[in-house]
């Protein structure tokens, strides 16, 4: 019985095995043109960080206002992706017995799931911006 269970679900499994592989390879170039995008933002405009840095503001300060800037426009990316839901991922949703289209737990754990993302992504950028030295930052202005 239990083999007969087994082939009946493939199908089911192999869909499933593909759709988590390609939603985390999503997620993981998402999290890299975030990356990219914040880097090449804070590298544009090295001076602001070095003002405030040589006026004496903590590493860590500077870091957790990058970070809450970039967290705050990741949300804000996602909450109008989540906006613009397409239909063809409405008809998958109903193909699932567990979630139905426009659901609220389903937007809120896509948000939830992009904002963590953009938390993360933003680290590396940020860390990197503060670890200018404030003299080289005001020379290149």
């Amino acid at each position: 019985m239990e083999r007969v269970v087994d082939q009946d679900l493939f199908g089911e499994r192999m869909v499933a095995a593909l759709s988590a592989s390609f939603g985390t390879l999503a997620a993981l170039l998402a999290a890299m043109g975030f990356t990219v995008y914040w880097h090449i933002l804070l590298c544009s405009e090295p001076a602001r960080f070095g003002i405030r840095m040589a006026l004496g503001a903590e590493t860590a300060q500077v870091r957790l206002l990058i970070m809450k800037e970039s967290w705050l426009d990741g949300v804000c990316w996602a909450s109008r992706w989540a906006c613009r839901c397409p239909m063809d991922w409405r008809a998958s949703v109903n193909r699932c017995s567990c979630v139905r289209a426009g659901d609220p737990m389903v937007y809120a754990l896509g948000l939830a799931l992009i904002a963590l993302i953009a938390l993360a992504a933003c680290y590396i950028p940020a860390r990197r911006a503060t670890r200018v030295d404030p003299l080289v930052a005001l020379r290149y202005e």
